[in-house]
C-alpha cells in the first residue's frame, strides 16, 4: 500500500522544467491570429544528430517541430539548426515569428 500512496502523491511528481543547458524554451507568434506559443525543447532528446563524413560541413544536430495554437487552429513550421555543443547555429518558422519571453503572454 506504501508504495501505492508514494506513486500518488505529489512528492513523487515531476517538478517543472527549468531553464538549464540541456532545455529551450521557444516562445513564438502566430501570423494568422496573433496567438502567443511557448514550446519546450529537450536537447538531449528532441534533436535530429546528423551523421555526416570526417570535415563534411553542417550543421550536427536538427530540431523539427510543428505548433498549432488552438485560436485558428493554423500550423507553425520550425527547424533550428545546432552546433556539436548543441549550441544554435541558425532557426526558421513558416507561418509565425520568433518573439522574446517578455511579448510571450
Amino acid at each position: 500500500m506504501s508504495f501505492l500512496k508514494r506513486l500518488f502523491s505529489k512528492k513523487g511528481k515531476c517538478p517543472p522544467a527549468r531553464e538549464s543547458k540541456d532545455i529551450l524554451w521557444l516562445h513564438i507568434k502566430c501570423n494568422k491570429c496573433g496567438k502567443t506559443l511557448k514550446l519546450f525543447v529537450n536537447k538531449k532528446t528532441d534533436l535530429e544528430n546528423q551523421y555526416k563524413e570526417a570535415g563534411e560541413a553542417g550543421p550536427d544536430y536538427i530540431l523539427r517541430k510543428e505548433a498549432m495554437d488552438d485560436k485558428c487552429f493554423s500550423k507553425i513550421f520550425i527547424r533550428i539548426e545546432f552546433d556539436k555543443g548543441r549550441n544554435i547555429l541558425s532557426r526558421e518558422i513558416s507561418n509565425g515569428e520568433f518573439i522574446g519571453k517578455e511579448e510571450f503572454s
